[in-house]
């Protein structure tokens, strides 16, 4: 028995594919304008993260990562970032102010000059790239990025444990993944 042809049912499947199509040129369109420092950042913290497989699908998944972390990080350099009151607990979010995508852009691009992400090693799952600044010279560097920002939110560096940390201080802080 021969089925017959449907058109009704050939155009849905048309417009989905035709709509597929746009948004992956959307989508590569971002990718392509993204800064290089997003590039940079999401290839860094992919091979840190990603678990090592061999193959030609973890190969595409892989990449697929990187591309997803280019585009969300690519989103915070347009639209910018929320300034929020900090003070624990957080029990209500109040947000305060609004950073532009060019701030978050110089912010990123500075902190990740500085040398304070890096890749820890998880014996209970995936390594993770960490923002955390290291050393006292790190930390002030970090410091000096988010002073450009003129919120209430910076960096102190704290020697009262054994190695010291760098510590967020301010009552305020920025809604972003990065830091």
């Amino acid at each position: 028995m021969k089925i017959p042809y449907c058109p009704l049912i050939a155009l849905p499947l048309l417009v989905a594919v035709g709509c597929e199509q746009e948004l992956d040129q959307a989508f590569e369109n971002v990718r392509a304008a993204a800064p290089a420092i997003c590039k940079d950042y999401c290839e860094e913290k992919c091979s840190c993260e990603w678990p090592k497989a061999d193959g030609p699908k973890e190969d595409a998944a892989f990449s697929s990562k990187i591309r997803q972390c280019t585009v969300a990080c690519a989103w915070y350099m347009a639209e910018g970032a929320y300034v929020f009151e900090y003070t624990a607990p957080i029990d209500k979010t109040y947000y305060v102010d609004k950073l532009s995508g060019g701030a978050m852009e110089d912010m990123l691009a500075c902190v990740y000059d500085s040398g304070s992400y890096h890749c820890a090693s998880n014996e209970d799952g995936p390594d993770e790239y960490l923002f955390e600044p290291r050393l006292d010279s790190q930390c002030s560097k970090v410091a000096l990025c988010a002073n450009d920002l003129a919120i209430d939110f910076t960096f102190n560096w704290n020697d009262s444990g054994a190695d010291g940390v760098c510590e967020p201080v301010g009552e305020q802080r920025i809604e972003i993944p990065f830091f």
